[in-house]
């Protein structure tokens, strides 16, 4: 179902997934940056336009992923992430709830993963319970995303070696590259403790405002000597419509399917798609 390029793994780089479902976590330490709606936008495309089936995983305690799409979910669960990360033998497939949405799955929102995020300190091998909870999922669906909490604490660090791609997303302010800074040390101190880490698939560049053309050339050139030849070409503008989506609980492919903001989140998951070489029709083979 997905392959990897030859010479595309850095070391520590999954190589024996298989047929197994790769993982793309989206994080970024900065609050506010467009991580979420990145995660869902992201999800929610390479399901509609891509056929594929997706598992959208809601690590943030604020939940934001179901407000995105409280409009698509008819069905809710009440078993919580957090109680099931704390089991021994956890399996995040018990917790996939379906959307209206063809193809995708999402978690109910957890606000009670703060006291996870403490509870996971006493536990041995911590850093590796969300790549255990996940190895089922990974055989029932195409592809999983995750949206990590906004910080580098536990349960960041668990979703990015349990996953095989990150994505960065960035906003245009200081603050936001500082935090792109401290995303990538950190992939370097998973790659020097654990010789394991994912693969950068990209910074990504949200709420750009075209009209200002030299700060967006300063905030890109300055990621570009953060993060050499990682920065995405394709970038998401400041559209209301986003925001109008945010409220109204659906995404900019109901609000504004024609939109400019719609299209980056269609190039921004062919990319992706592209990268991890997942086969549509994987889908119609399990399925059939």
């Amino acid at each position: 179902m997905v392959s990897f390029g030859k010479g595309s793994k850095p070391t520590g780089y999954k190589t024996e997934l298989g047929s197994s479902a790769p993982i793309v976590a989206v994080a970024a330490q900065k609050g506010g940056v467009g991580k979420t709606t990145t995660a869902v936008h992201l999800a929610v495309a390479l399901a509609q336009s891509f056929h594929l089936r997706v598992f959208l995983i809601d690590l943030d305690a604020q939940g934001h992923v179901g407000a995105h799409l409280h409009r698509s979910t008819r069905v809710h669960t009440t078993r919580r992430l957090g109680s099931c990360l704390l089991e021994r033998k956890a399996d995040l497939k018990n917790l996939a709830v379906p959307t209206t949405i063809s193809g995708l799955s999402i978690t109910s929102p957890d606000k009670g993963l703060h006291q996870v995020e403490i509870q996971l300190n006493a536990r041995i091998g911590k850093e590796f319970v969300i790549d255990r909870a996940l190895k089922t999922a990974r055989e029932d669906f195409d592809v999983v995303i995750i949206d990590c909490p906004p910080n580098l604490g536990n349960l960041t660090v668990g979703a990015l070696l349990a996953s095989d791609l990150v994505i960065v997303p960035s906003d245009m302010s200081q603050l936001a590259i500082n935090g792109v800074s401290d995303i990538l040390d950190t992939l370097e101190i998973l790659e020097d403790t654990f010789q394991r880490r994912p693969e950068l698939a990209g910074v990504l560049l949200c709420r750009v405002d075209r009209r200002s053309k030299s700060l967006n050339k300063a905030v890109r050139d300055r990621l570009e000597e953060i993060a050499s030849g990682t920065v995405l070409d394709v970038e998401v503008p400041s559209q209301s419509a986003v925001s109008r989506a945010q409220i109204s609980g659906t995404t900019v492919f109901e609000t504004d399917p024609n939109g400019p903001a719609a299209a980056a989140y269609v190039e921004l998951a062919k990319t992706i798609r592209d990268r991890i070489r997942v086969q549509p029709e994987s889908v119609t083979r399990r399925s059939a």
